[in-house]
């Protein structure tokens, strides 16, 4: 047991020299860091100090750049405004000239131009006197033959009007008489056709009528009101009591009314047969 708390303790003093130990170099290192800081501040001082400076010459060199630059664009501004006013003085001193010139040769131009406007002119006024004088009498000559022309064409026109008046009366004599005759002709084939219309109609009536049969009472009523309610209906069913057997004509107009009663005038020929038949069975 004494063993084992010997070892303990030798344990112990063991981990407290190793702390101790590690307390110490902690220290040490702080110190060094703290030593490496300050050294480190100081070369940083001096590099910002270093750096103003520096910083102070490029201002002071630039300023006196700029300064260069403003002076040598002031010199070439005057250079400049020099040159064009002595440009412009130049310039106005040509135009000048050059208009002086331009007036005088102007002066003589219109002044030639004046004489041989007028030497023009006089020879104008010549050739427009002759031609003016020829125009006029070949315009008197024109007019003459113009005049000649007329009377002659009016001559021909008179002796056509007086041509074409005699034609038109023999025309409308004619025509007339033709009209007067068309007239009958017109007039004969409508009494020929109303002739034959009434014959058609009235042998139209007389197979109608010759299609009505004899019912007898109250047969005659019911077909009439069949007739007219239900078109051909009646007229059907009066070929059928046809007491001297089948009638086929009364049975037939009474399929065409039926079938074509929808046109209005088959419906009236319905009814106008329902009547008839009314009035045979009386």
């Amino acid at each position: 047991m004494l063993n084992m708390y010997q070892k303990a303790e030798a344990k112990r003093l063991k981990e407290e020299a190793e702390e101790a130990a590690n307390a110490e170099a902690e220290e040490q290192a702080e110190k060094d860091r703290a030593d490496a800081e300050a050294k480190y501040q100081e070369e940083a001082a001096e590099v910002i100090k270093m750096a103003k400076k520096e910083e102070k010459a490029r201002k002071e060199a630039a300023e006196a750049e700029e300064k260069a630059k403003k002076e040598a664009a002031a010199a070439e501004e005057k250079a400049k405004k020099e040159a064009a006013a002595a440009e412009e003085k130049a310039k106005k001193e040509a135009a000048d000239a050059e208009k002086k010139a331009k007036a005088e040769a102007d002066k003589k131009a219109k002044q030639e131009a004046e004489e041989k406007a007028k030497v023009e002119a006089e020879k104008k006024a010549k050739a427009d006197a002759e031609a003016k004088a020829k125009q006029e009498a070949d315009a008197k000559t024109k007019a003459d033959a113009k005049a000649k022309q007329e009377a002659e064409a009016k001559a021909k026109a008179d002796e056509k009007a007086k041509k074409d008046a005699e034609a038109k009366a023999k025309a409308d004599h004619k025509a007339k008489k033709e009209a007067e005759t068309k007239a009958k002709a017109e007039e004969k084939a409508k009494k020929e056709a109303e002739d034959k219309a009434k014959a058609e109609a009235a042998k139209a009536v007389g197979s109608c009528k010759a299609a009505v049969v004899k019912v007898d009472a109250p047969w005659h009523i019911i077909l009439f009101i069949l007739n007219i309610i239900c078109s051909g209906s009646g007229s059907m069913i009066s070929a059928c009591l046809c007491k001297d057997g089948f009638h086929m004509n009364a049975f037939v107009f009474g399929l065409l009314q039926f079938f074509f009663g929808w046109t209005i005038v088959p419906w009236i020929w319905s009814v106008v047969h329902g009547y008839w038949i009314f009035e045979a069975g009386k």
